[in-house]
This record gives structure tokens, sequence and C-alpha cells, in this order.
């Protein structure tokens, strides 16, 4: 049986596993060390695609890329939270491994994983959010994904939803992922209340004991990102919204909250609007989704 390396690369992990009929039977984890540059990160990549090769005989792989991809030249034309421009990454990684590398973008591929594997299966319009370092997402229009005209739909984290200056990765200002993000919700913590976390489970951690600033900054968070999501339900009226990446795992807790801001903030009371659910994959969706492309790929060789 074909056993495919799924790696989903985000700004501040590299998770990676072994695919083999739809199922994981190895994975890793490893910090990505953006700060000390492109090619250590190229490095820790030609690794883990060495040592699975070896030991499980890999026979392509797939990397989703929190950025613009072309698939079909294998490059990443720009990747804001990592400060890529026009890496050829999968040439690079081809001609050091002598294995098949396919790129996409992250979000595209957990969003093929729900639509195969999860709670996006059989349903015609709906969308995955992936709240990480940054905000990606896809959207399934009628049973496709939605790309655009140059592979740039769907950009959901460049969406602006305030007007309180916070300045995002690319450029802008009050960009989705500025407030929804792990960094943006870890920001906000320690500059307002003047504390120095650095993952954002600390601050659930501390709403589930009741901390005032946690539960003041779970409530700045809610509002914001319900801002976001009534967007995409007045503009798509998705059946589902998925919730992956770090942040989702903490979905129990923002629940309430989020929908109670959804609920006042639709423009139409009459109609149920999405539902809004965790991922059914949990941090799995991206590997998965990687090792799906992966293996599209090899059976067209």
């Amino acid at each position: 049986m074909n056993r495919y390396l799924g790696i989903d690369l985000g700004g501040t992990s590299i998770k990676y596993g072994v695919v083999q009929e739809g199922k994981i039977i190895f994975k890793g984890e490893i910090a990505t060390e953006v700060d000390k540059g492109t090619g250590q990160v190229i490095e820790k990549f030609v690794e883990i695609i060495e040592s699975t090769k070896e030991v499980y005989g890999i026979k392509a792989v797939g990397m989703g890329v929190p950025g613009i991809v072309d698939i079909s030249q294998k490059i990443v034309y720009e990747c804001k939270n990592l400060f890529w421009e026009n890496l050829q990454l999968g040439i690079i990684l081809e001609e050091k491994t002598a294995v098949p590398v396919i790129l996409d973008n992250d979000a595209n591929l957990s969003t093929l994983a729900e639509e195969e594997y999860g709670f996006l299966k059989g349903v015609a319009n709906g969308i995955l959010l992936t709240l990480g370092t940054g905000v990606g997402g896809g959207v399934i229009i009628n049973g496709q994904l939605y790309r655009g005209n140059n592979g740039l739909g769907f950009e959901v984290g460049h969406m602006r939803i305030a007007s309180e200056g916070l300045l995002c990765n690319c450029g802008r200002e009050d960009c989705f992922e500025t407030y929804t993000s792990a960094t943006g919700l870890i920001k906000h913590y320690n500059i307002t209340y003047n504390q120095n976390i650095s993952e954002a489970k600390e601050i659930f951690d501390k709403f589930s004991v009741g901390e005032k600033f946690a539960k003041e900054t779970i409530e700045w968070y809610c509002d914001h990102f319900s801002d976001g999501i009534v967007n995409l339900i007045n503009l798509f009226d998705p059946e589902i919204i998925v919730l992956a990446g770090g942040v989702s795992k903490a979905f129990d807790i923002f629940e309430k909250p989020l929908n109670k801001a959804i609920d006042k903030k639709l423009f139409t009371k009459i109609l149920d609007h999405a539902e809004i659910l965790p991922s059914k994959l949990g941090n799995d969706s991206g590997i998965l989704g990687s090792a799906m492309l992966a293996k599209q790929y090899f059976s067209r060789k």
C-alpha cells in the first residue's frame, strides 16, 4: 500500500504525518523557528522527508503553506507570516530529497480533508476557518472548493473587520486575523493587562479558573470574531462553519459567547444561522489534506 507524507506548515510549528489509506500511521511536530531564517526551515523539511522516506517508504509529499501558492510551478509566491516571496520551495525540496513534492494553500487542504473525512462531508455550501498564528480559510460552494482566478480565493484572514488601527503583517490595518488569530489574542491580553504569556491556551486556562482579565479578553475576542463570521454568513449563507487550528481546541469555552454575539449582529433573525463546529479532525486536518494532495499528484504520474 502506498504511503504519503503530509506536512502542515504554520508560523509557529510544522506538523507532519505519514498517511496510508486515509489513516495517519505516524505523526510528529517541531517548532518552525521563523526567526532563524528560511534556510533552516527548508532543512527541517528535508530532515522530515528523508527520515520518513527511509522508515516508511513514502511515495510523495504534500505540503500546506499559509500563503499564495502556484500548485503547478511548486512556488510559494507570498507567505506573509514567514516573510517569503517567490520561493521555489517544491523544486528545492525535490532536488534535495528526490521525492515528489506538491504544494497548496494550507486552509484549502484542511477544507478538502474536512470535506472528505469531517463535518463538511456531503455539505454543498460550507466554510472552514483555521485559527493559528494567522487566520486562513476555505469555502465550499455548490460542492466545489473555491480557489478564485489566481488561487487567491478566500484569503479571509485579510478581511477588514474593525477600525481600531491594529497593523497586520500584510500591511493593512484591522484585518480579521489581527483580532482572531492566536497571535492577536495573546497580543491583546499582554498589552491590555501588562502580562507576558506566550500561548493562547494560557488565557483559556485562566478563564476556566475565573480570572477577570481572561474573561474580558474572551469577550473582546468573541465580539471581533462574530463580526467576521457574520460577514461570511451574509456573503455565503453556509450550512456549516468549521473551526480548525490551535484556538479551536478551546471552542467549548467560547462557543456560547460567540453564538450569542453572532445572533445579535445578524441582519435577519428569521432564519437559523450556520452551525459553528470545531473540526472533527482536530489538528490532523492539515496533515490529512496534504497527504490527499500528494496521493492525487502521485496517482496522475
